[in-house]
């Protein structure tokens, strides 16, 4: 009974080691192999490892320090050590022969048979030692500049792809298992010893592929419209597993766990429960599966250049650290990945490493003689060494993952958080849990949009704008604009079917050839009196029900040209109105990190902060910096308990900045100079509107705000607003949901004293006063 028992656990341990936490790490598999050995640490220590991008058959070059042979053996090596490896895929867009969409940034392909190529080889030559293959980075931000559809579609024909190249090593594999097996009948037939046989039963087991899982890249921000507009695409059906990313408070850490948990099942369903609806063939029905979860980046981004050299800046990382993984082992995702490895200053804002350059040391036992690097000013410390004692993580004696700080891997050094995450790992592995997500099987014919005439791409409305000439119809008075639907068969058979473009046809019959690319001119068309944004669906529905739907979807929006703005909302109101709501908010629960705000008139500002007021302008006067760590000037205008925002509206103002000679107050310190250049980085001054809601939450639209001395419009519809860091994370997770009590301002200055103004704040409706038909 007791030898049961210990089998049994003995399994246990070893199922739940096999999964949890992880890093992203900036090296090549080889060199992290390598570092690894060299440090002694095993996979329990960081099961996931993610890696950025392997060597492709193109980019193969003689002289290359990295070929396909050697990152085969770097995997080989971290596989042999424990460690899983999720690859990301991203390609440059001058990579595309066939070219890209017009734009600025990292723009997907024009022909996804080259993606779906793509990731046929990387399938085949590394899917298997690969465990995971991730699909690009962060698209609901600026790392990718197209359409959610348009991601939607790429993700498909790399998913197709990679799935290809797998199923080819697995054919491959099943070869191997035959020849294995008839090996083994002939050993036995000439009389060779078990043992032999043995050996080659388990060389024909080896050869038994895993199939990799293919996730969709990660989510930089919590859910919001992007992502609803992404799922609408049947994006579910395409990704094996789940993931997103976080750099907020590490107290929200769970809120937006749980705001993802409420998404995806129900985003998943929706989206099975549309396609269905416009199918008039059964498709193939959908099932609920077992979807596992990936954070492939988490990290702490409040520790600017002057607090990584200090001891007081490595202990608030590993305050956050140490919160945030003992969160995950109670969440228990799939594979967590902390953000990052290796030293990386980021744009000249934020330190991300978890190593350091310089070899820090823990001292068990207090030297009263010396004194701990404390401050907020940048410290040279070549030739010098910070000391870690025990009273700087709260504890009165040495515990045993202290004596891990300074360890080095590679040729940089553990700092505190690193030599924490690596003790828990080792002694707290759990069992992942998964999403149960309803999904159907997807579909091998991807459907995508290429705009041409009279249209022009708005991914923060999701969709495009149509500028085409007026005219009547019997719908009133349209815009249109031209486009071609491109139809892919990634199958290696003819497919038959019916495609449905709603507001163009009710169906027509199609026959796609196996491998073919096809293009269908089409106009659309949209209501042309009001800025409202109106759904077009494209449905592919085979004829042969043993295969899936293919679905595309998009939101279209009239011109703005010849519209005008009626009021609907103002923030004139007395500070009288808003009193009960500013007094709420200032006694509200801050996370460890945020701003406190105090009251400034009918505004609430950081310490440092003043409004002026005058005729519908603001002017926020910027003295200094709130103390806590890279937090930018805030100012909060409460709102009235009887605020609401209706739909269809639309968030109006213009802002700049005025230079800091034109202001009065003095010149700037060298240490608030040393804070602010770091703070503004290479992006500039800039700004971040948000509502704030009743639960918390921050609400705002990407991009973030350039602000210049020019006066400069933001228009942005209320159905935009998205979930931001660094906000609380509390749900319900969709803005529509949530009741706005504040206006808030991020204020990210070059210099203080500065000064921001906004002029012409109002809530409106956007239209044409031509009411004719």
């Amino acid at each position: 009974m007791y030898i049961l028992i210990l089998i049994l656990a003995l399994g246990w341990c070893a199922r739940a080691s096999a999964a949890g936490y992880g890093f992203d790490v900036g090296t090549p598999p080889a060199v992290y192999a390598k570092d690894l050995a060299q440090a002694g640490v095993t996979g329990r220590a960081g099961t996931w490892m993610r890696v950025r991008g392997l060597v492709e058959e193109k980019a193969v070059k003689a002289d290359a320090d990295r070929t396909v042979e050697g990152e085969r053996a770097g995997l080989r090596s971290l596989r042999a050590r424990g460690v899983k490896t999720m690859v990301i895929l991203r390609w440059d867009r001058s990579s595309w022969a066939g070219g890209v969409r017009a734009g600025w940034g990292h723009r997907l392909p024009l022909d996804l048979r080259e993606a779906f190529e793509r990731g046929r080889w990387l399938g085949a030559t590394y899917g298997d030692l690969v465990d995971g293959w991730e699909i690009d980075n962060e698209p609901d931000i600026d790392f990718c500049p197209d359409n959610p559809e348009t991601y939607a579609a790429f993700l498909k024909a790399v998913y197709l792809g990679l799935k290809a190249g797998a199923k080819s090593l697995e054919l491959g594999a099943k070869s191997s298992e035959l020849g294995a097996s008839s090996s083994n009948w002939l050993a036995r037939k000439r009389g060779l010893g078990t043992a032999e046989v043995r050996s080659s039963q388990l060389q024909a087991h080896s050869s038994q592929l895993v199939e990799p899982l293919v996730i969709l890249a990660p989510m930089a921000l919590p859910p919001g419209p992007y992502f609803e507009r992404f799922c609408a695409n049947g994006v579910l059906n395409y990704s094996d597993g789940f993931n997103f990313h976080y750099y907020g408070y590490a107290e929200d850490f769970t809120g937006v766990y749980r705001q993802f948990e409420a998404a995806v099942p129900e985003l998943g369903a929706k989206s099975c429960e549309l396609g269905v609806r416009s199918c008039e063939l059964a498709a193939k029905s959908s099932k609920l599966r077992a979807m596992p979860v990936f954070i492939t980046e988490y990290g702490y981004g409040l520790m600017g250049a002057d607090a990584r050299n200090t001891v007081e800046g490595r202990v608030r990382q590993w305050q956050w650290f140490r919160n945030v993984i003992q969160q995950l082992h109670n969440l228990r995702p799939e594979g967590p990945m902390a953000f990052l490895v290796n030293p990386y200053y980021e744009a000249g804002i934020n330190e991300f490493g978890l190593t350091m350059v310089e070899k820090p040391k823990f001292v068990a036992v207090e030297d009263r003689g010396t004194k701990n690097t404390m401050g907020g000013t940048p410290m040279p410390l070549k030739g010098k060494q910070l000391s870690f004692k025990p009273t700087d993580f709260g504890s009165q004696g040495a515990e045993p993952w202290m004596k891990r700080i300074g360890h080095r891997l590679g040729d940089h050094f553990a700092s505190p958080a690193l030599a924490y995450m690596w003790d828990f790992a080792e002694r707290n592995p759990y069992r992942p849990r998964s999403w149960q997500v309803r999904s159907a099987a997807p579909s091998p014919v991807v459907v995508d949009f290429i705009a041409d005439t009279d249209m022009s791409q708005w991914k923060s409305g999701g969709g495009y704008l149509l500028g085409g000439a007026e005219r009547l119809t019997g719908a009133g008075k349209q815009l249109g604009g031209g486009g071609r639907v491109v139809l892919y068969n990634f199958s290696k058979e003819a497919i038959a079917g019916r495609l449905i473009i709603t507001g163009v046809n009710t169906g027509q019959a199609v026959v796609l050839a196996a491998g073919e690319r096809r293009e269908i001119p089409v106009e659309f068309k949209v209501q042309a009196q009001q800025f409202v944004g109106e759904e077009r669906r494209v449905s592919f529905i085979p004829d042969n029900t043993r295969w899936t739907r293919a679905e595309w979807v998009t939101r279209l929006f009239p011109d703005t040209a010849g519209m005008v703005t009626t009021p609907v909302r103002g923030f004139d109101f007395s500070e009288a109105s808003n009193r009960s709501r500013a007094a709420a908010l200032v006694k509200r629960p801050l996370a460890v990190g945020e701003p406190a705000l105090q009251a400034h008139g009918r505004w609430l500002v950081t310490d440092g902060v003043r409004v002026v007021e005058s005729a519908g302008q603001w002017s926020f006067h910027i003295d200094h910096l709130p103390a806590e760590a890279l937090r930018p000037a805030m100012v909060e205008l409460p709102l009235p308990v009887d605020f609401k925002i209706e739909p269809e509206t639309m968030l109006l103002l213009d802002r700049r900045t005025v230079a800091a000679s034109a202001q009065k107050g003095g010149a700037r310190t060298l240490v608030e100079a040393a804070r602010l250049n770091p703070a503004a980085g290479i992006t500039g001054i800039m700004m971040d509107v948000y509502f704030r809601m009743e639960n918390g939450n921050l609400y705002q639209t990407w991009p973030r705000l350039k602000v210049t001395g020019e006066w400069t419009s933001y228009a942005e519809n209320m159905e935009n607003f998205t979930m931001g860091f660094f906000g609380r994370a509390a749900l319900p997770w969709r803005f529509s949901e949530n009741r706005p009590v504040s206006l808030v301002f991020f204020l990210r200055a070059g210099e203080v004293p500065s000064v921001f103004e906004v002029k012409g704040a109002k809530i409106v409706r956007l239209g044409r006063q031509d009411k004719g038909p």
